[in-house]
């Protein structure tokens, strides 16, 4: 059995795992014992698992079967399940027609009510809960791309996925991020040094951080569109390649770079702010040079 990822939640109290075998566990670091262990809800490898922050015994994890799990230790079972797998024709403007949506990382806002994921098509899925739904950063122009009709369809849907959440308790799919990466993404975290930023690392060795408001909501619009076509086209099917959203090329990040000269592949990424107005990604990653020993086991540190 290999251990995947592991992390401690916010209190230091409990610990999390999970591994090749498709489990997820959680120590008790008070008394250094396991917790039962919970019916097992990934049929392939769990990839990484996170702690919902402000919540000691809630948490989220994701696979290699592309499924999100959401977990509740204290009620000692899985209370949802959420599939990568995206319908057409989001599946044809991902970058990557033949990767599948595994989930390789998962993130979770400081405030516990909005994750990330990265999938291995090198999309990013957003999710939130009914308390935090995506929002625009700003009103769009009247002279922008947005039509006012399309703006009127956003305020309509929100109004009615708003009557429809009411009460919910759990996770709603938002929109996803369908051109993150060229390639899977490795890793994704929102940033510590600004929680309003989400950094992402892909298996190519390119890094990238976003504007996460922005991000989720383009993302949900684009998605809105996207489902009005299809009911217009329904009459009349066209190729998913032929659909022209309302606007312009899709969000771009705020910074982006690659890191193919320190390493081949990047395996994990870490942020802080260590001082006042200091901004630092910490890398780690897989050297080109199996066998050059001296670079083995280093650390790259960029200020962003």
């Amino acid at each position: 059995m290999y251990v995947s990822q592991i992390q401690v939640n916010h209190r230091a109290t409990y610990l999390a795992a999970c591994d090749d075998a498709g489990d997820v566990r959680v120590l008790d670091l008070k008394t250094h014992k396991w917790m039962r262990p919970l019916a097992r809800q990934h049929d392939n490898i769990a990839m990484s698992v996170q702690f919902v922050p402000k919540k000691d015994l809630q948490a989220l994890s994701g696979g290699m079967d592309k499924l999100v799990v959401a977990w509740d230790f204290y009620k000692g079972r899985a209370t949802q399940t959420i599939e990568t797998d995206p319908p057409q024709p989001e599946n044809v403007q991902s970058n990557q027609l033949f990767n599948p949506p595994f989930v390789h990382s998962v993130a979770i806002h400081p405030s516990g009510t909005r994750a990330a994921v990265g999938l291995g098509d090198g999309t990013i899925q957003f999710l939130h809960t009914s308390v935090d739904p995506p929002t625009a950063p700003s009103e769009p122009e009247e002279t922008s791309s947005l039509s006012t009709a399309t703006t009127a369809a956003s305020k309509k849907s929100k109004k009615k996925a708003a009557s429809a959440n009411k009460g919910t308790d759990g996770w709603l799919i938002g929109g996803r991020l369908s051109e993150a990466h060229a390639t899977p993404i490795a890793t994704i975290e929102y940033a510590g040094f600004d929680p309003g930023w989400l950094v992402t690392s892909a298996s190519n060795g390119s890094i990238a951080i976003w504007d996460d408001h922005a991000a989720r909501y383009e993302s949900m619009q684009r998605q809105q569109l996207l489902q009005q076509l299809q009911a217009q086209q329904k009459q009349q099917p066209v190729q998913a390649q032929e659909v022209q959203l309302p606007y312009g090329r899709p969000l771009q990040p705020l910074q982006e770079f690659k890191v193919t000269n320190v390493f081949e592949r990047v395996n994990c990424i870490s942020t802080s702010k260590v001082a006042e107005g200091e901004k630092k990604l910490f890398v780690a990653g897989t050297h080109a040079r199996v066998g050059d020993k001296k670079n083995q086991g280093r650390i790259a540190v960029y200020h962003v």
